[in-house]
Formats: structure tokens, C-alpha cells, sequence
């Protein structure tokens, strides 16, 4: 299939064609900011250009709040997707957006709202759940984020390369799943979360002693 480089390559070709169409340019904007490494300058220029053409363009708004948060205008993104939901209330991403820039603020309580409103929209987006059920593990919440972070670890075993929060879905899925008593579907856990977690991750120590705990294994 096309490369992010060919798409972007027909974007940009899209909007020398025809230089007047916001969409364009919002949609040139918004390849810039999901490139990795993402190309902050040129997402800037193309979502204020389409905003400069159309002012009440919802997803130019988020964009813009996208790119803010991942420059670290946090405040300025709340701003932006708040903006781009009272435009556009279907725009379920945006919800995501914001939860991440309550995190980033250090206000759990906003954050968890937004991961509510984004996942009672799509339960399918497996970094959703993963972030939304540490959360609610954090909380306490064992028996409610086990469901989360199952799904998250399920759903992240069946891609391919292999995502890099999957280690952190199997760990939490693993926690979860031990204080709510699920012994052995917990034990599987840990061990996978051993399997592929890097050696650095500071996660591992509890992975082992947790073993060691529930009567599997030995201390390192």
C-alpha cells in the first residue's frame, strides 16, 4: 500500500492544485502532525492557512489543539479541541486530545471524564482503554479497569510490529488482574509482560516480585 511519505507526497500535490480548498489544507496539517517524527513547522503553517480560509473548520481546531499539546501550549490545546467539539461534538478523537492535556495538567479527575466521553464513543481504540483502566487501577478500581487493560493487552497481541505501550498493557492487565483474585490468568500476564517489557523497564521489579508472591518463581 502507500507509504506516509506517498500520502503525504498526493497531499501536497492536492493543494498546489488547488490552493483555496481548506480541507486541503487541514488535511496536508494533519499528515504533518501523525508523521514520525512529527513535522510540527509545516502543520502549523498548513492548519493556519486552512483556518485562514475557513474559520469554522471543526478538525482544523483539533488539529491545531493536537499540535499545542505536542509543543507543550497546553492550555492553548484545551482551548483549541474545546473549540472544535462545540463545532463538531461527533468528533470523538478530540475527547482523547483532551485527556491527554488534563494529564499532562496533573488533573486526573478532567482527564478521566475525557477518557469516559472517548470511549462511550469508540471502545475499539485498544490506547484508550490502556490509559482510561491504569487510571482507574491507580484509583482502586481494580474489577472495573480489568476489563480495560484485557482488552488493550488483546488487542495489542494482534498487531504487527508490536506496539510499544503493549508491555504496559500486560502489566497492568497482570496488577488488575491480581487484586481482583484472577490468580493464574494473572501469573500468564506477568510472565508475557516479562516475554517483551525492555530491561530497563522500572515495572520489571514488581512483575518478579509478584511472581515470587503468588508462589511462581524465584527472587533474581
Amino acid at each position: 500500500g502507500p507509504t506516509q511519505a506517498d500520502a503525504m507526497r498526493y497531499l501536497k500535490r492536492a493543494v498546489e492544485l488547488d490552493q483555496n480548498r481548506a480541507e486541503y489544507h487541514l488535511y496536508v496539517g494533519w499528515a504533518a502532525n501523525n508523521a514520525v517524527p512529527a513535522q510540527l513547522a509545516l502543520a502549523k503553517d498548513e492548519i493556519d492557512k486552512a483556518l485562514s480560509l475557513d474559520k469554522l473548520l471543526a478538525d482544523a481546531y483539533w488539529q491545531r489543539g493536537v499540535l499545542e499539546q505536542k509543543q507543550g501550549t497546553v492550555d492553548d490545546a484545551i482551548r483549541d479541541v474545546m473549540r472544535a467539539l462545540q463545532l463538531k461534538p461527533t468528533r470523538i478523537d478530540a475527547h482523547a486530545t483532551l485527556a491527554a492535556c488534563y494529564d499532562i495538567k496533573n488533573d486526573p479527575a478532567a482527564a478521566m471524564a475525557e477518557w469516559q466521553k472517548a470511549i462511550a464513543g469508540n471502545d475499539r481504540v485498544p490506547e484508550w482503554r490502556l490509559h482510561y483502566g491504569k487510571m482507574l487501577l491507580d484509583r482502586g478500581s481494580a474489577a472495573e479497569a480489568v476489563k480495560h487493560l484485557m482488552f488493550a493487552a488483546s488487542e495489542g497481541e494482534k498487531l504487527d510490529p508490536r506496539p510499544g505501550w503493549l508491555a504496559d498493557a500486560e502489566f497492568g492487565a497482570a496488577e488488575a488482574l491480581r487484586k481482583t483474585g484472577a490468580r493464574d490468568l494473572a501469573i500468564e500476564k506477568y510472565k508475557r509482560f516479562l516475554e517483551i517489557a525492555p530491561t530497563s523497564s522500572p515495572d520489571r521489579k514488581d512483575a518478579l516480585n509478584a511472581l515470587v508472591n503468588m508462589g511462581v518463581g524465584t527472587v533474581p
